[in-house]
């Protein structure tokens, strides 16, 4: 069965690079930048810090107030310095001591905020990244969860929600695992200089849970609509989520007997209790009209949804 599964990736792997050969510029692109620093120059590099603003890290730097001031004002033209976020970097290059010959704001996403000095004066551009492509593999074990047979493997946080989530119809990543699943993922991973690689799409997957396969490929129909399909070209998507969580842990399971944590008793708890950090978002299980939003005993904050077919799900 492994076998089968490794022949299957390979040639899905095969195809999908031999389809895109023709356009290498789809498998690996540099946007060029401007020219670097020349003889007497240098550069300075920092990051924004919380509750300080831009024009004040710079004076920070040694940066005259006078050309902080004009270079934040060009800057505004194209970015708003007071929505600069902590962690963010930028870099200032210089000519001499204190002669700015450009700016650099960088953040998050393509492109970055470009100020440069001209004899007329600041003038700002709006720059690509320097961008490298390329498509990656993963294939392991899974010892104790999804989460960390991923992590373990030196990857993010964003490519284990977006393995989860192709699968959420099929497999509830919170307790379906179990220790010697199998799992490959075959996805792009964009470099963007001086920052954490970005995940692009996951290409295609396959999941194997207690001995059975779970198959997914990235493909796009002729209308341009992009979904994920079986080994028998079935879309993926069902009526209902298997999860409202991509991850957390249940706290309490549907039982008839269960002991109330509150009232000390025996009592019936027809639903499923998950716990998770605040903040974490919580999705419908499906397509559906909210029937009902308000405050509910017993349950706080309560949100009903009808969906298709009769089927009703509550969240509270």
């Amino acid at each position: 069965m492994l076998l089968v599964s490794l022949f299957i990736f390979w040639a899905f792997l095969h195809f999908y690079l031999r389809g895109v050969s023709s356009k290498p510029e789809e498998i690996y692109t540099v946007l060029q930048d401007s020219p670097g620093t020349s003889l007497g120059s240098s550069i300075i590099e920092g990051e924004i810090k919380r509750n300080v603003p831009l024009f004040e890290e710079l004076i920070k730097q040694g940066l005259s107030p006078q050309k902080v001031a004009l270079l934040t004002e060009s800057l505004g033209i194209i970015f708003d310095p007071r929505k600069a976020k902590p962690g963010e970097k930028y870099r200032v290059h210089l000519v001499g001591e204190d002669s700015i010959s450009r700016f650099e704001y960088l953040p998050g996403g393509l492109y970055k905020y470009v100020v440069w000095s001209t004899p007329d004066g600041y003038l700002p551009a709006l720059e690509a990244k320097k961008c490298g492509y390329s498509l990656k593999a993963l294939s392991t074990e899974v010892r104790t969860s999804l989460w960390e047979a991923i992590s373990s493997e030196g990857e993010g946080a964003q490519l284990i929600l977006k393995f989860a989530n192709i699968f959420a119809w099929e497999i509830d990543f919170l307790t379906d695992p179990r220790p010697g699943d199998r799992f490959t993922i075959i996805y792009e991973v964009y470099g963007m200089e001086d920052e954490e690689p970005i995940y692009g799409e996951v290409i295609a997957a396959h999941y194997n849970l207690s001995g059975e396969d779970h198959y997914a490929f990235l493909y796009q129909d002729p209308e341009g609509r992009r979904d994920y399909y079986n080994l028998e070209g079935n879309s993926l998507r069902r009526t209902l989520l298997r999860s409202p969580l991509n991850y957390g842990r249940i706290s309490s399971g549907y039982s008839f007997a269960r002991f109330h944590p509150i009232y000390k008793i025996w009592r019936p708890h027809l639903g499923v209790d998950y716990a998770a950090p605040g903040g974490t978002p919580v999705v419908s299980a499906g397509d559906g009209e909210v029937s009902y939003l308000g405050w509910k005993r017993g349950f706080g904050k309560y949100v009903e949804v009808k969906h298709p077919g009769g089927i009703v799900t509550s969240y509270g």
